[in-house]
């Protein structure tokens, strides 16, 4: 019986050892390709990189040619070819949603190309808040409006409601 139980270890102990081996065999070819591999990742996160820097590359460029169309939309609307006045300023609408253009007088003394940038410089400052001031009144008679509107068809919860009502 003591022989029996021993000879039951042994082939316990091989079954063990063989599945241990067939893991190990496992791991080595994993460990293998995994190198193999490494290379190729390597390649990749480089060529990832070197895109990454054509792309921003690119969009500094795209930024630029999109400030010289700029610059010559600009010079277009204060220069005589387009057949309008050397200058227009956009005024504050007395109605949200409306522009209204107030031509002003040609100025001569914007002979200096220096002079005329930062005066570009200020006139956009300045168009950039009246566009600002225009999107506030609109988002804000926007928000009014959805206000209004008969919301009573959601049938939120009591609670719910009182507390949107309370805001």
């Amino acid at each position: 019986e003591v022989v029996r139980l021993l000879l039951q270890a042994i082939q316990t102990f091989e079954k063990k050892i063989r599945l241990l081996y067939v893991q190990l065999s496992n791991t080595v070819v994993c460990k293998q390709k995994a190198l193999e591999l490494f290379p190729k990742v390597d390649e990749v996160m480089t060529l990832m990189h070197e895109d990454e820097k054509t792309v921003v590359r690119l969009q500094e460029k795209r930024q630029k040619e999109l400030w010289n169309l700029l610059k010559i939309a600009c010079s277009k609307v204060r220069g005589p070819v387009s057949g309008s006045p050397d200058s227009i300023n956009i005024s504050r609408p007395n109605n949200p949603g409306q522009l209204s253009l107030q031509v002003t007088t040609p100025q001569n003394h914007l002979v200096d190309s220096g002079v005329k940038s930062e005066d570009l410089l200020v006139e956009t400052h300045s168009l950039c808040s009246q566009l600002e001031n225009v999107m506030v009144d609109t988002m804000k008679d926007q928000e009014h409006s959805f206000m209004t509107l008969d919301w009573s068809w959601l049938e939120f919860p009591a609670e719910e409601r009182k507390r949107l009502e309370q805001t």
